[in-house]
C-alpha cells in the first residue's frame, strides 16, 4: 500500500487485489488452533506463503519503478494477469486446506471445552437445546446463587481487594473478557475474599454472578444445574451428572449481553475447569484454588494471597471478638496470639470464637493456647511454605471444647463433601444407638449450636444445610486419630445408608433420582475417605453398612450414566468386600457387570455378572426376585456378544425372568416387567421378528407407565425400538414417528445421554433416505461432537466411531469421495482397537458398529 501510495493511479486497483487476497486467507483465522495443534499443516501454509510473498515482492518491484501514470498504465495488465494465476493458486491451495483441516477436526480428540464451543457454533438439534426466554427476560436478573451472605467480620484484604478490581475494571462497562485467580493455602481466606468481591457487584448492580463449587467433577456438574435453574434456560437435565447443564450455561455466557461475573470457587483439578472454562466475548470469571499454576492456565493473571501480617491479625482479632475496648496488655497479647497463629484467618477466626465463648481476656487465653503448644510441640502438617510454626493448638484448643455429642455430629461433618450437608441426615428415624441424642430436639440444637457458635460449620437456615471448610475437615481428622477415623467412617456409612434409597431386587432408581443426588456427592466423598485410609475390618460385618450404600448408589449411577464415577466406587466396595462368596459381593458385581455391558465392554462385565449369577443361584430360591434380576443382566451379556447361538439363549432367560416375575406379587412385577419386555423386543428385531419386537415393545410400555407414568424413559425406549422395527421394513414416516416421539421422552432427561444420541442418529437416517444429505451431513457432525464429549465417561471410542461411520456414508452418498474415505478408514481404526480379533468376522455394517454400544441403543 505504501509503494502503491506513491504512485498516480495504481491506489485503487492495488486495494482492490489486497481485498481478493485478504478473503481468500480468512481461512487461516478461522482455522488458527488446527494449525497450532496439527504440525501436519506446516508445509501447506508454506506453500501458500511463498506463493504469497513472491507476487508481493514482485508487485512491490513493479510500482516502485512505475510512478507515473502512463508508464504504469501500460504495464499494470501485465501484474494484474500474474495476480490472477497466483489468486487461483492460493484458491485452490486454500479449499484443499478447508478439506483437510474440516477432516482433521473430525478425527482428532479435542478437549471437552471446545467440543461443547463447536457444539454451540452448530446448535443442538432439539428445540430443548435453545436458550428460554430467560435470555431475554430481564425480570429474572439481577440474579446470583452465591451460597454466603456477606460476612460482617471479614477484613484486612483491601490490597488484595484492589488489586482485583484493578485487574477487572468496570465489568458493569467492560466490553471484554477478563479472567483472574486467587491462590494460596488452605484457610489462607481466598473464597472469603472472592465473597467480598462477588457481593461488592452485586451492590454495584451487576446483572448475574454465577458460583461454582469446583472441589469436584460432581459438585461442578451440581453447580451448573443451579446455575442453569436460576438462569431459566429451557433444557435443563434433573440428571446433574451429564454434561447438558454445562452446555446450556456455557453457551448462555457466549450469547447473552447481559453482564456477569462467574466464581470458579476450590479448584482441586485443573483439568475440571478447563474443561468448563466460558468461551466468551464479555465477563469476568474469579478463580480460587490452592494451585498456583490457575493465575497462567486457564487465568488470565492471579494472586496470591499471603497469611496476614502481625498487626492486621491482631486487628481482625479484636473485630471478631467485638468488645468495644481493649486494654494495652490485650491489644498486646493479640499481637503476639496473631504471630502464634501465623495470621492464617481460619485459625484467627476460630480462636476468636473460643475466646469470647469462654468469656476470657485475650491475654489469659494465650496463656491457655501457650500451655497446649507446649504439650503439643508439633510441626505444622502441609503449610510448611507459609508457616514454621505449630498450629496444632489451634485446632486443639477448638475441638477440645465442644461435647461429645457436638463431637459426633462433626466426625460425621468431617468425612463427607464440604458442602450441601443435609440436616435431615442426622433427623432419620432408626438412628444407631450412637445417634439417639439426634431424636432429642434440645440435645440435637444444643449439639448443633456448639458447632456454629465455635465457627467450626456453618448452616443456612432456608435450605437447612451445613457447610465446613475443608481445612477443618482435614484438621478434625487428624485430631481424632486412626482409630476413631475409621468409627466415623462406620458411622457415616451408616447414616448415609439409611438416608439413600435402596436398590430392590433390580427395580429402577428413577422415581427416587432427586434423593439420590442429594447424598450421593457425600457417598463419593465418603470413599475417598476410605482410599486414603484403607482400614481393616475389626469385626466380619464392621463395612457392610458401606458395601449395601455402595450397591444401592451404584444402581443410580449406573442409571444416570455417571460411569466413571461408579468404576471408582465400586473398585473400592469390591476391594473392601472380604466375602466374596456371599450376596453382597453379588449385589455389587451385578451393578459393575450391567454398568461394563451398558459401556459395551463384554469381557469385563462377564467377569463381573458370572460370579454374581452363580452366587445368587446357589444361596437363593429359584424362583426369587434376584434371581430374575440376575437372569435378565446376565442375558443383556451374551445378547450384547452376539455370537451364534446367544439370541437364543438369551431369549430364554428372558422369558425365564418374566416366569418368576409373573409369579411375584403385583407390587414387584408391574414395577419391573417393562425391563425383561424392553430386552425381548430388542432381541426379536434383530432375529427379524418384527411383529414380536413390536408386541413386547408395547409390553414394555404398558408396565413402564404403570410404574413411571407416562413419557418416562422406558416409555420413550418402546417408540425406539417399534421405531426401529418399522424402518427395518422400509416404513420410513412409522419410524420416524415413533423416534421422534422418543426422542422427546429422552430429551426431558438429558441432551447427550446414550439414548439421546441413539435417537437423533436414527432420525439422521431417515434424511439419508429421503435424499436429504446436507441435513443428515449437519445433524451427524453434531452427534459427532456429542460422541467425543461422551468417550471419557464410556471408556472407549465406540459411539465415536459409530456415528463417523455413518458420517462417512452421508458424505459418500453426497459425492464427496475424499471426505468420506477419510472418515471411514478412521473409523474402522477406532473399531479394530475395541473389537479386536473379532473385527475381520464381522462386516462392515450398522450392526457391526452399534454393537460397541449397549444393546438398548442399536
Amino acid at each position: 500500500m505504501q509503494a502503491a501510495g506513491h504512485t498516480e493511479t495504481l491506489l485503487p486497483e492495488t486495494l482492490d487485489m489486497l481485498k481478493d487476497l485478504g478473503h481468500d486467507l480468512e481461512i487461516f483465522q478461522i482455522y488458527e488452533t488446527t494449525f497450532v495443534e496439527n504440525g501436519q499443516m506446516g508445509n501447506e501454509l508454506m506453500d501458500i506463503f511463498v506463493e504469497i510473498i513472491t507476487f508481493w515482492t514482485q508487485a512491490i518491484h513493479f510500482l516502485r519503478r512505475n510512478k507515473y501514470g502512463t508508464t504504469a498504465s501500460k504495464a499494470w495488465p501485465q501484474v494484474h494477469k500474474k495476480f490472477e494465476e497466483s489468486s487461483k493458486r492460493i484458491k485452490k491451495r486454500c479449499q484443499q486446506i478447508k478439506e483437510k483441516v474440516e477432516a482433521l477436526i473430525l478425527v482428532q480428540p479435542r478437549r471437552p471445552a471446545d467440543l461443547l464451543k463447536e457444539l454451540d457454533r452448530l446448535g443442538l438439534l432439539s428445540p430443548s437445546g435453545n436458550l428460554a426466554s430467560g435470555l431475554e427476560n430481564q425480570l429474572i436478573f439481577p440474579c446470583d446463587n452465591i451460597p454466603f451472605t456477606p460476612n460482617p467480620h471479614f477484613s484486612g484484604r483491601r490490597e488484595e481487594l484492589g488489586c482485583i478490581r484493578s485487574h477487572f475494571g468496570d465489568i458493569l462497562t467492560s466490553t471484554s473478557f477478563c479472567s483472574f485467580a486467587l491462590y494460596g493455602a488452605g484457610g489462607i481466606g481466598k473464597t472469603q475474599t472472592a465473597l467480598s468481591f462477588a457481593h461488592e457487584q452485586v451492590s454495584k448492580g451487576i446483572s448475574a454472578v454465577l458460583w461454582l463449587n469446583c472441589e469436584t467433577g460432581l459438585s461442578i456438574a451440581q453447580s451448573f444445574y443451579e446455575v442453569a435453574d436460576m438462569l431459566q434456560l429451557e433444557g435443563i437435565s434433573e440428571d446433574v451428572n451429564t454434561n447438558q447443564n454445562r452446555f446450556l450455561v456455557l453457551k448462555w455466557l457466549r450469547k447473552t449481553s447481559i453482564k456477569w461475573l462467574m466464581i470458579m470457587d476450590n479448584v482441586e483439578d485443573l483439568q475440571i475447569i478447563r474443561n468448563a472454562w466460558p468461551v466468551a466475548s464479555i465477563g469476568a470469571v474469579l478463580v480460587t484454588s490452592r494451585n498456583s499454576i490457575v493465575s497462567i492456565d486457564p487465568a488470565a493473571a492471579g494472586l496470591e494471597i499471603r497469611v496476614f501480617q502481625e498487626d492486621s491479625g491482631a486487628k481482625l482479632l479484636a473485630k471478631l471478638i467485638g468488645r468495644t475496648t481493649y486494654s494495652e496488655e490485650e491489644k498486646l497479647s493479640a499481637h503476639q496470639l496473631s504471630a502464634r497463629l501465623g495470621g492464617l484467618p481460619l485459625a484467627l477466626v476460630i480462636m476468636a470464637n473460643q475466646i469470647r465463648l469462654r468469656g476470657r481476656s485475650i491475654t489469659e487465653f494465650l496463656q491457655l493456647y501457650e500451655k497446649h503448644s507446649r504439650q503439643l510441640n508439633k510441626v505444622t502438617r502441609g503449610i510448611e511454605p507459609y508457616y514454621n510454626f505449630s498450629l496444632e493448638s489451634c485446632w486443639q484448643t477448638a475441638f477440645d471444647f465442644i461435647t461429645p455429642d457436638a463431637r459426633k455430629l462433626m466426625e460425621v461433618i468431617s468425612h463427607v463433601a464440604p458442602d450441601h450437608i443435609p440436616e435431615a441426615l442426622f433427623k432419620q428415624t432408626n438412628l444407631p444407638d450412637e445417634f439417639s441424642f439426634c431424636e432429642d430436639d434440645w440435645a440435637f440444637s444444643e449439639a448443633l449450636e456448639q458447632l456454629l457458635s465455635t465457627g467450626l460449620i456453618r448452616q443456612d437456615p432456608t435450605s437447612k444445610m451445613f457447610y465446613v471448610h475443608r481445612l477443618i475437615q482435614e484438621e478434625f481428622r487428624n485430631y481424632i486419630g486412626r482409630e476413631r477415623r475409621q468409627a466415623s467412617f462406620v458411622s457415616t456409612s451408616r447414616l448415609l445408608n439409611l438416608a439413600f434409597p435402596k436398590l430392590v431386587n433390580g427395580l429402577s432408581m428413577r422415581p427416587f433420582w432427586p434423593q439420590c443426588k442429594l447424598y450421593c456427592a457425600h457417598v463419593l466423598i465418603l470413599c475417598a475417605r476410605y482410599e486414603e485410609e484403607r482400614f481393616e475390618p475389626k469385626v466380619e460385618d464392621e463395612f457392610n453398612a458401606f458395601l449395601e450404600l455402595s450397591t444401592s448408589i451404584g444402581w443410580y449411577l449406573m442409571e444416570c450414566g455417571a460411569w466413571e464415577e461408579e468404576l471408582e466406587l465400586m473398585r473400592t466396595a469390591l476391594w473392601l468386600c472380604k466375602d466374596k462368596d456371599g450376596l453382597i459381593y453379588a449385589n455389587l458385581a451385578n451393578s459393575l457387570g450391567e454398568m461394563e455391558c451398558e459401556r459395551g465392554h463384554i469381557e469385563e462385565a462377564h467377569k463381573y455378572m458370572d460370579k454374581s449369577l452363580e452366587i445368587r443361584r446357589r444361596l437363593l430360591p429359584p424362583d426369587h426376585e434376584e434371581v430374575a434380576n440376575g437372569l435378565n443382566n446376565y442375558a443383556n451379556i451374551i445378547f450384547q456378544n452376539l455370537d451364534t447361538g446367544d439370541c437364543e439363549a438369551a431369549l430364554e432367560m428372558y422369558l425365564e425372568c418374566i416366569e418368576i416375575n409373573m409369579k411375584c406379587p403385583p407390587s414387584h412385577s408391574n414395577r419391573f416387567l417393562h425391563v425383561p419386555h424392553t430386552n425381548i423386543s430388542r432381541l426379536l428385531r434383530i432375529t427379524k421378528d418384527y411383529a414380536g419386537s413390536i408386541k413386547h415393545a408395547e409390553l414394555s410400555r404398558m408396565y413402564s407407565v404403570k410404574f413411571l407414568g407416562h413419557g418416562n424413559h422406558f416409555d420413550g425406549l418402546a417408540d425406539y425400538h417399534v421405531g426401529n422395527a418399522y424402518f427395518d421394513q422400509g416404513l420410513f414416516d412409522d419410524a420416524e414417528r415413533h423416534w421422534e416421539r422418543g426422542l422427546s421422552a429422552f430429551t426431558r432427561e438429558s441432551e447427550t445421554h446414550p439414548t439421546t444420541l441413539a435417537a437423533k442418529l436414527k432420525l439422521s437416517c431417515i434424511a439419508l433416505t429421503r435424499g436429504q444429505y446436507e441435513t443428515a451431513i449437519y445433524d451427524l457432525r453434531k452427534l459427532l461432537l456429542i460422541a467425543q464429549l461422551n468417550e471419557p465417561s464410556k471408556g472407549d471410542k465406540g459411539e465415536t466411531a459409530r456415528v463417523m461411520r455413518k458420517l462417512a456414508y452421508a458424505y459418500e452418498l453426497s459425492g464427496d469421495e475424499v471426505q468420506s474415505a477419510s472418515l471411514k478408514k478412521e473409523a474402522e481404526t477406532m473399531r479394530k482397537e475395541i473389537q479386536g480379533a473379532r473385527f475381520d468376522a464381522l462386516p462392515d455394517e450398522d450392526l457391526s458398529y452399534a454393537m460397541m454400544s449397549f444393546h438398548a441403543f442399536w
